[in-house]
């Protein structure tokens, strides 16, 4: 039991430390702040390492030539929270509140659900670009 809480310790610890390590999304218009690494973990549906896979733009129904949002493919690599299976495709609106990522890169993703079931990260939040410096620190081994 002690080994399993450690572990949990460890990877808490690692997804902090990853998300320190991050570049931030300063191009959106956050009203109610940032909020803490805890209260989002606690917060999200999924908290996970992903590596984006592929990206769909899809277009307004209502406003032709608009851009309504963008569709991520992402590859999950390792799970903090939740079950998010093995792939997962979250949805970026085309706002002020878009969080867009690169195909390849490999993000800290902390995931909600919308009311029509559909992922987000708020890009608002601690969701960022997973930048591991060699000799910075080594991730956490699993344990069991």
């Amino acid at each position: 039991m002690k080994a399993h809480l450690d572990s949990k310790r460890s990877l808490a610890r690692f997804v902090i430390w990853l998300s320190i390590l991050s570049a931030g999304h300063a191009n959106a218009l956050c009203y109610s702040g940032h909020p803490d690494i805890d209260s989002e973990r606690r917060d999200s549906k999924f908290v996970f390492l992903g590596k984006v896979t592929s990206s769909k733009v899809v277009m307004s129904e209502e406003e032709p030539g608009f851009i309504d949002h963008t569709d991520y493919d992402v590859a999950v690599l390792q799970s903090f929270k939740g079950k998010p299976g093995r792939d997962i495709t979250i949805m970026s609106v085309n706002t002020s509140a878009r969080f867009p990522m690169d195909i390849g890169q490999t993000y800290v993703l902390f995931v909600s659900v919308d009311n029509e079931g559909s992922y987000f990260v708020n890009s608002c939040g601690n969701s960022a670009v997973a930048t591991i410096r060699a000799g910075a620190a080594k991730p956490p081994k699993s344990g069991r």
